[in-house]
């Protein structure tokens, strides 16, 4: 009597069998290092291509939104003014000195903030004889990689009044009356330099007065003598300028 068919120990179905195919697989498709080593040249190059025009972007985004930074705290200020009917300075630090005696290089010519002159029934007043503002913002600081210019006769700028994009002079100018030294800061004093409005919206200046008042921000930061710029030629900057009849305020690019 039969038993029926018998198969051997070598079955077409062995188990074993459908792990030698798998192993045999994985090994056909691995990489070789000749294949690994041309995937990681091709990589560094695209690295090389992209990371100088990922670095200027990030440069270009600094001073656009330092440049908004600057056009909404001035037109704040300026509504502030209006509404407040009070003399409202925006103030921009030349020299920030800590109260150890040296200079806060990440803080001169970047930090800015809003001061008012207050009436004499307001409930805060000056505690600075020196100086009968008060401040009624914080401290605010431009992006990194982005400063106010402090030397602005080596841009090509239009010097005729009548060209739409004629800027104006220049908000540290010496012919402006428009510094403070040694105001009261945290840690420390300040040098300022300021843009202040009247309760009409117009700028408030002594002497002669410009058509126009401008603040140029460019790509580089304060060595303690003078800018040290991250492109050469100046190839990006940004320009707020304020009309100083009626303070409109308009923002300029090369």
């Amino acid at each position: 009597m039969s038993s029926g068919p018998r198969f051997s120990s070598r079955s077409p179905f062995s188990p074993f069998d459908f792990l030698l195919s798998t192993s045999s697989a994985k090994a056909r498709r691995a990489f070789t290092l000749l294949e690994l080593l041309v995937v990681i040249g091709i990589i560094s190059i695209l690295l090389v291509a992209v990371i100088p025009a990922v670095t200027s972007l990030s440069k270009s985004n600094s001073l656009n939104t330092g440049g908004r930074l600057i056009s909404n705290i001035l037109t704040s200020a300026r509504s502030e003014a209006i509404n407040q009917r009070r003399l409202i300075q925006v103030r921009i630090v030349t020299k920030w000195l800590k109260s150890s005696g040296g200079e806060d290089l990440s803080a001169s010519y970047r930090k800015f903030s809003v001061w008012r002159l207050p009436q004499p029934d307001d409930t805060q007043q000056s505690s600075n004889p020196n100086d009968p503002y008060v401040q009624i913002s914080k401290w605010e600081t431009l992006p990194t990689g982005a400063t106010f210019e402090t030397d602005v006769s080596t841009y090509s700028l239009p010097t005729v009044t009548t060209d739409p994009r004629y800027p104006g002079t220049y908000f540290l100018d010496p012919s402006l009356t428009n510094r403070r030294t040694t105001v009261k800061v945290p840690n420390g004093t300040a040098d300022i330099a300021w843009i202040e409005f009247t309760s009409t919206g117009a700028m408030s200046l002594s002497g002669s007065t410009p058509s126009k008042v401008y603040v140029l921000l460019t790509e580089g930061f304060w060595n303690g003598t003078s800018t040290t710029y991250t492109h050469a030629n100046h190839p990006n900057w940004l320009i707020t300028t304020v009309d100083t009849l009626i303070g409109r305020i308009n923002i300029l690019r090369p």
